[in-house]
């Protein structure tokens, strides 16, 4: 009827005395036929909300939005509103008129209901959400949504790492407009919350997203403990459930963000560069990031599988504010963070693996560790705080001596080729891991760190061996080889190959007890034993000085050598002239120290061994192999070095004698005292080459101090003689100072068995009184590492030398 009203309109359907009254009625019916129409969209809604059941109202709202309300205003306000106002006047026109918005209402309608019933899927849904929340307008509210979306397990994979890029998006939107961070970070709990559970493959997108709103957001406390917190529960809960590989992922997230908010929190200890020009803005790493982030590139991010590094660079580089250091807060940090990774170790507690999955999560599990300790010794932000070597050699210490393979029948006939021995066994990753965190110590110039690393590694090594445990002795001696043969040997500098020397002393000075333990057996070739000895020739240009050193630790091991060991050092000692350097003197002298103390035992086959290799010497057996022949033919309780020209011979010539030679060279020594009130100094060469002093332990901070009379004077001044002068020249020219911890059975008469040249010891004190206590003090903490003053090596000499 209404359609030939419109194209008929001269029909005479309107006629008669009771048309008024006729065409209100068709008016009235056109608004109640369109109301009754408009009830279909709720019912459209009501079941495409039923559709969306699995999301929240707050969700599903977002179909019924302000344009949809404005059309169906609109369908009403054409569709009866209009009809019911002409009815009240009605005319033929009018009529015509009703019968139009009838029509247009109906278009409305209908476009309505076709649109809630084409956006009742998660793919309109997500889209629509994450526009909305990147346009940086009410972000909040979408922000809430996506959450929402993202902790439903049903939701697509596709649109589930759409709804994570977008929803990182909404979080830095909010974060860049100042908005609360503990409101940031009670949404990541939430999204815990609900992503704790179920676990699902979905979790691998959300975790990539928890872990950028972590990195961008680091420097907001409540917003970096809800990620690191969410992260930790995820992991514990896919490893429970058994997706190892999202507990993984969820675990290198966790460490990667701790990295990120330590790198915030812990100031970067940096002294040498105070010697080095400004980095300017060609020299840092720059990063391409777009200078928005619109629907288009995120939508292309998720179209693949996101992983936070893509994710990351996806966002422009907000301005982040400036580093609040506090470094006591990110020990703290630290510390739990390392607790965290070793609760959840796999397997439990750092038990023996019993299956292969869990001998490979056991590797992943400890090389995470170790990557925490390496990046943070990269960033020059881990000096104090030991907690990752020390829980790794707290798991090491536990799986000595365990049986690292799974019980199997037995095999009487050999039939079984198994394939457990090709598993890496737990020791040799342990091993491995804390050589990385050595050589990234030394690599960034924490020196004693690095020592003490290769301490706990020979500390293994040693209850490896007490154990009985062989494979874990030769990884953990492995280990530390490794270190220093990457790190050292293989190093043309000279400062390098000086520091190296200090750390090898050291781990030499430790391996005592690992000497005593290990059995010498000169024919099994690269054996711990074998690399143990191998480990004092990497420094270059201290090899002998250093092996010498080994020499007298293996003579304090021992006690009384073995015939093996004896061998090996009468072999050692026959391409050398006897007595002429550091290493000869010191051999024969434990040689001769061992023939004494057999003497004393009562066992005078030693002595005749020694007199029989010193009468083959002939005439390359010296003034020291003059006088061990001397009591080999006559044994006695005691035996004494009588002194020569050289060993009477003054330090203060000594030096003078080298500076009057061409060539003489000279350095800077640089007094430096930092923020945390400690003082350093540092020595600069010709080169450009620098060098931290350090005393006997690889110690510097805390070690030095001047400008007064104390205990730090005298150290400064006892490592400033050493360096200054050489450490040999501060050595006895006779026994080259081993006769100092040989002296209950050798007596030196040109040191007294002390070790020191003549004039040493009045030379390190005239140094301390001279210049150490007249060097400049800072009256006032310092803001900033500062250079309180400045001397050459020649100044030092000459205000020396001339007082003596």
């Amino acid at each position: 009827m209404a359609a030939v009203l419109v194209l008929f309109p001269g029909l005479p359907i309107a006629a008669g005395d009771d048309a008024g009254s006729y065409q209100a009625t068709v008016d009235a019916a056109i608004a109640a036929i369109t109301a009754a129409m408009l009830v279909v969209v709720p019912a459209v809604v009501a079941v495409t909300a039923q559709a969306l059941s699995q999301f929240s109202w707050q969700t599903v709202s977002v179909l019924v939005g302000w344009r949809t309300a404005i059309s169906l205003a609109a369908a009403a306000l054409v569709g009866i509103c209009l009809p019911l106002g002409l009815a009240v006047n009605p005319s033929p026109p009018g009529t015509r008129v009703a019968f139009s918005g009838f029509f247009v209402a109906i278009a409305i309608i209908g476009s309505a209901a076709a649109a809630a019933v084409l956006h009742a899927t998660p793919e309109w849904l997500v889209g629509q959400v994450s526009r909305r929340a990147l346009r940086r307008r009410r972000s909040s509210r979408y922000a809430a949504i996506l959450g929402d979306l993202i902790s439903n397990p049903r939701l697509p994979v596709g649109e589930h790492r759409l709804a994570v890029a977008a929803w990182v998006g909404a979080m830095l939107n909010q974060a860049a407009k100042s908005a609360d961070a503990s409101e940031i970070g009670q949404a990541v709990r939430e999204i815990g919350a609900e992503l704790g559970k179920e676990v699902g493959p979905t979790h691998r997108a959300a975790v990539a997203g928890l872990i950028v709103v972590g990195l961008r957001l680091r420097h907001e406390s409540e917003v970096s403990e809800a990620v690191c917190d969410v992260l930790f529960e995820i992991a514990v809960r896919a490893r429970a459930a058994g997706r190892h590989d999202i507990a993984r992922e969820a675990l290198d997230g966790l460490t990667e963000t701790v990295a990120g908010r330590l790198e915030y929190l812990i100031a970067p200890k940096k002294l040498l560069h105070l010697f080095e020009p400004a980095a300017t803005a060609d020299d840092e790493c720059f990063v391409d990031r777009p200078a928005t982030a619109d629907f288009a590139r995120v939508a292309e991010l998720a179209s693949q599988p996101l992983t936070w590094e893509s994710l990351e660079r996806c966002f422009p580089d907000h301005d982040r504010p400036d580093h609040r250091y506090d470094d006591w807060s990110g020990y703290e940090l630290l510390e739990s963070t390392v607790d965290r990774l070793v609760s959840v170790m796999s397997p439990s507690g750092g038990a023996p693996a019993t299956s292969h999955q869990e001998a490979a999560e056991f590797a992943t599990d400890v090389r995470r560790l170790g990557a925490l300790g390496t990046r943070l010794f990269r960033c020059f932000a881990y000096s104090r705080c030991d907690a990752v070597e020390t829980d790794l050699e707290t798991v090491a210490a536990r799986l000595i001596g365990a049986d690292v393979l799974p019980p199997r029948p037995i095999d009487r006939t050999g039939w079984r080729r198994g394939h457990f021995e090709r598993r890496p066994h737990p020791a040799s990753v342990l091993a491995e891991v804390m050589s990385d965190l050595a050589m990234a110590a030394f690599e960034s110039g924490y020196d004693r760190r690095a020592l003490l690393t290769g301490r706990r590694l020979i500390s293994l090594a040693t209850a490896a061996a007490q154990a009985g445990d062989k494979a874990s002795v030769v990884a953990y001696v492995d280990a530390v080889y490794r270190f220093v043969n990457r790190k050292i040997y293989h190093s043309s500098s000279r400062v390098v190959a000086a520091r190296g020397a200090v750390v090898v002393a050291g781990l030499i000075e430790e391996s005592e007890e690992l000497r005593r333990v290990l059995p010498w057996k000169p024919d099994e070739r690269d054996s711990a034993r074998d690399t143990l000895g191998v480990i004092a020739w990497q420094p270059s240009g201290h090899e002998r000085e250093l092996a010498a050193a080994a020499w007298l630790v293996e003579a304090r091991a021992a006690h009384r050598m073995s015939p093996e060991l004896r061998s090996a050092a009468v072999e050692e000692l026959r391409p050398y002239s006897l007595g002429a350097g550091t290493l000869s003197a010191t051999i024969l002298l434990t040689l001769w120290a061992d023939s004494v103390q057999a003497h004393r035992d009562g066992d005078e086959k030693p002595a005749l061994e020694l007199a029989a290799f010193l009468k083959s010497a002939g005439k390359q057996r010296g003034r020291l192999g003059d006088a061990a022949a001397a009591w080999a033919s006559v044994p006695a309780s005691k035996a004494v070095l009588r002194a020569s020209r050289d060993g009477t011979l003054n330090l203060g010539r000594v030096i003078n004698a080298e500076r009057k030679r061409p060539g003489f060279a000279d350095w800077t020594y640089h007094g430096v005292t930092d923020a945390d009130d400690s003082s350093f100094v540092i020595v600069t060469y010709d080169n450009g080459e620098k060098l931290l002093l350090r005393d006997r332990e690889a110690g510097a901070r805390g070690v030095f101090t001047w400008g007064y009379e104390g205990n730090g004077p005298d150290a400064l001044a006892e490592e400033l003689a050493a360096h200054l002068v050489g450490r040999r020249h501060l050595l006895c020219a006779d026994c080259f100072g081993a006769a100092a911890a040989l002296s209950d059975l050798i007596t030196c008469m040109a040191c007294r068995s002390s070790g020191r040249r003549r004039g040493a010891t009045a030379f390190t004190a005239t140094l301390a009184e001279r210049v150490v206590t007249r060097l400049p003090r800072s009256q006032e903490r310092p803001v900033a590492p500062e250079v309180l003053w400045s001397r050459t090596r020649v100044e030092i000499l000459q205000a020396v030398l001339d007082v003596q």
